[in-house]
């Protein structure tokens, strides 16, 4: 619990958000979807407490002498007993998968922090494109942009503008070349790890989420073009990436032990140990991205926080949090908090929940433009006017 406070509240924009009082404007009690404000409330109270030594005007960073002055931890029981109340499993007081509490943390978030106070009623629902040819890379984009329109219709929030992207989702039938498109948003994205290499860059682990792979015949696809029942191809592709970038390194398999179908064997959970490489800075994610995305900023992006999970199965071991700050990096494991050394390693075979902050992104959070259907220019699109699409939208609050 303590890493992912800590990894989250070192989020900037974020923190800035709920440090700076802005975040009761948005409050929406009302959301059956959500915890009806208890979470967002307890948790910007938590990191008042934990960064209450910091000036106004510094966002959520702490100076140099308050760690000096070896403060008392702070427990958040608080905040645990807020977040057990919504998510029972962790009423137990055992250890529980970082990446999982992270990820309920900004979906509760979102949903307490929602702008829309009425949704569609039933909700709008856009179906695949389906092409039998190539389409441009502004038709693309197209459809991507409408598909946004449509998720903003029901969810608008800071958790939205900051750590929301787009993924695009095809199947392609081998008969007849017909493809089908979706485009869907994603809140963080979780990565394969190969089980058989001992280092591999970041771009790689993305080519692996990304590679076509072919369904099986439990699930054949009926072809809308040549209406047969095929093996489709299915592909995903990153589209538009947020300011922060959530990254899970999905580091437990399941493995079987014993000749595969042989109903005396059983699985165990390993834990992969491969070094992620990736730089501190100035990472360009760009080549991850397909050739026909349309971007509206350079995606560099730098790394402001990591959670390590040290042991060798999910269920034990221990989690500590290394996050950047304006003078160095930090470690917090738990009670202990110790500046490391320069040249001291935060990319290492640890690594489980990566943050990235994309380099042009505003960090002071009124600077943040809240995204909206009616509101076109603030979204990650590269937006055409002639789209018939955005009459309807651009008339909406």
């Amino acid at each position: 619990l303590n890493a992912a406070i800590q990894a989250l509240g070192h989020c900037t924009p974020l923190a800035a958000y709920l440090l700076q009082g802005l975040f009761v404007m948005d409050l929406n009690e009302a959301n059956d979807l959500g915890t009806g404000c208890v979470l967002a409330m307890v948790f910007a109270a938590l990191l008042h407490e934990l960064f209450a030594l910091c000036p106004a005007d510094e966002g959520h960073a702490l100076n140099d002498a308050s760690f000096a002055g070896n403060l008392p931890a702070f427990p958040p029981f608080d905040f645990l007993m807020a977040v057990a109340q919504f998510h029972p499993f962790l009423a137990t007081g055992e250890m529980h998968d970082a990446q999982e509490l992270l990820a309920w943390l900004l979906d509760a978030l979102n949903e307490d922090l929602n702008r829309v106070r009425r949704r569609p009623s039933p909700p709008s629902a856009l179906g695949p494109a389906v092409t039998d040819g190539e389409l441009t890379a502004r038709e693309e984009e197209r459809y991507a942009a409408e598909a946004w329109c449509e998720h903003l219709r029901s969810n608008r929030s800071v958790i939205v503008d900051l750590f929301q992207g787009q993924l695009r989702s095809q199947l392609r039938c081998p008969e007849c070349g017909t493809r089908s498109l979706m485009f869907d948003p994603f809140l963080h994205l979780t990565l394969p790890l190969p089980a058989d290499v001992d280092e591999i860059r970041l771009e790689d682990v993305v080519a692996l989420l990304c590679r076509e792979e072919a369904l099986d015949c439990d699930n054949l696809w009926e072809c809308p073009g040549c209406h047969r029942r095929v093996l489709a191809r299915k592909k995903l592709d990153l589209w538009k990436l947020p300011p922060l970038l959530m990254v899970h390194l999905k580091r437990f398999e399941w493995v079987q032990e014993g000749p595969p179908g042989d109903p005396a064997g059983f699985y165990h959970v390993r834990k992969l140990n491969c070094l992620v490489h990736l730089p501190r800075e100035r990472l360009d994610l760009k080549p991850l991205m397909p050739p026909k995305t349309i971007q509206k900023e350079p995606l560099l992006y730098d790394l402001v926080a990591v959670v390590d999970h040290l042991g060798s199965h999910v269920d034990t071991g221990h989690y500590t949090a290394s996050c950047r700050r304006p003078d160095g990096w930090w470690r917090f494991d738990d009670s202990r908090v110790a500046p490391l050394a320069g040249d001291a390693p935060v990319v290492g075979r640890q690594n489980y929940v990566l943050f990235l902050e994309r380099r042009c992104a505003p960090t002071e959070p009124r600077a943040i433009e809240q995204q909206r259907a009616s509101e076109p220019h603030a979204w990650p699109h590269v937006i055409d006017v002639d789209w018939s699409f955005l009459t309807g939208s651009m008339s909406e609050g």
